[in-house]
């Protein structure tokens, strides 16, 4: 069979159950992310939340409203066997003919920049520039006959699985790190890491380090995205490598933003951070410490120990004051090692998803060529 022209909402059908639960809490709701993945917690719950909407296994969910605010359409599979719960503000729908397409081959049709532009493209003149319901039902699609979309979907699926199972055993090596963790703290008694480091303060005076950095909630240095005259440095503080900055403020974080610098190099950050070393390398690792600040258990301890109001400030006084086991540095290189090894496999993770997804789009190509 030859291609076939459809409108989005020959297949759809809309799906507005309720969760009727009015007390849902952050983690019991899912959003969409740009990649187009439910990812839990969300950012933010209404008061009450029984007007939430359920997503089915085997469902989608999407938010029109964003698409001309994120330039991409954030929709999601539901890929597991459980039930998801999102906004109100979100649409979500079924195939009801999977006659015409299946499932997961609509899935890999929105995995394209290609798609979002063209989703974009029939945004409405609003100041979200949103896309309604009627619109994206609308929307013309080119399909091959289903036997065909089978080939190219189990290619994507095989793919999918060997990442899933990659990741699976990334996660593995997150839990040996946590559990060693809990081990130490029941084999080694608890000490003021003060005793171990010690704050620097230095400024970049000499201007001479143009290596600005923010420090990222996601606990890592990040390239800044404020405009920074290059030339009037001299008020930085220098982070040499192997040195943790943090940022003092907890309340609009809800986490202690730190990075630990494992570059080669220096980098500055704001004058408003605190900048520490170990003062005995031999003795303590920085990176041994910042293993426990990941922890989310951490941030609640930051928060709980803060002060003030509004802003919430975690003081240098405050770092001092934390409690951790302190083995030999056998120990701690050892759990580092491990740390290092789960980073790797999530660098490689990441390379891996973003190679499946734009993989995406040469399918979807391949398969409508085929039938030509």
């Amino acid at each position: 069979m030859g291609l076939s022209r459809h409108k989005i909402g020959d297949f759809v059908s809309p799906y507005n159950q309720r969760c009727g639960i009015p007390d849902l809490t952050l983690d019991k709701v899912s959003g969409i992310n740009i990649e187009k993945e439910f990812f839990e917690p969300s950012h933010q719950v209404g008061k009450d939340t029984s007007n939430y909407k359920i997503v089915p296994p085997d469902y989608f969910a999407c938010n029109l409203m964003h698409v001309g605010r994120d330039e991409v359409l954030p929709i999601a599979l539901n890929h597991t066997s459980c039930n998801k719960i999102v906004s109100p503000a979100y649409s979500v729908f079924r195939l009801s003919n999977e006659d015409i397409i299946l499932k997961d081959y609509f899935f890999i049709f929105l995995k394209s920049v290609e798609r979002d532009r063209y989703f974009w493209f029939h945004t409405d003149s609003s100041i979200r520039q949103g896309l309604t319901w009627e619109d994206f039902c609308d929307i013309d699609i080119t399909l091959p006959d289903t036997e065909q979309q089978r080939k190219f979907v189990d290619v994507y699926l095989s793919l999918q699985k060997n990442l899933e199972v990659y990741q699976s055993k990334t996660e593995d090596l997150k839990m040996v790190c946590d559990g060693f963790i809990e081990d130490l703290k029941k084999k080694y008694p608890l000490k003021k890491i003060g005793e171990y480091i010690e704050e620097t303060n230095i400024k970049n005076s000499d201007n001479r380090i143009k290596e600005v950095r923010s420090i990222s909630v996601t606990k890592e240095f990040k390239l800044t995205n404020a405009k920074v005259n290059k030339n009037e440095l001299s008020n930085y503080l220098i982070v040499k490598p192997k040195e943790i900055a943090f940022v003092q403020t907890t309340g609009n974080e809800k986490v202690l933003a730190f990075a630990y610098n494992d570059n080669a190099f220096s980098v500055v950050v704001s004058s408003v951070d605190k900048v520490f070393k170990s003062r005995d390398e031999n003795v303590f690792d920085l990176q041994y410490l910042s293993l426990f600040f990941i922890r989310k258990e951490f941030d609640r301890y930051a928060r709980f120990n803060s002060w003030g109001s509004a802003r919430e400030v975690f003081t240098m006084d405050d770092m001092n004051d934390v409690k951790i086991p302190i083995p030999e540095m056998s120990v701690q290189h050892e759990i580092v090692n491990i740390y290092r090894c789960y980073i790797e496999r999530q660098r490689i993770a990441s390379q891996l998803k973003e190679k499946l997804n734009n993989l995406c789009p040469i399918l979807i190509k391949g398969s409508l060529q085929t039938n030509n």
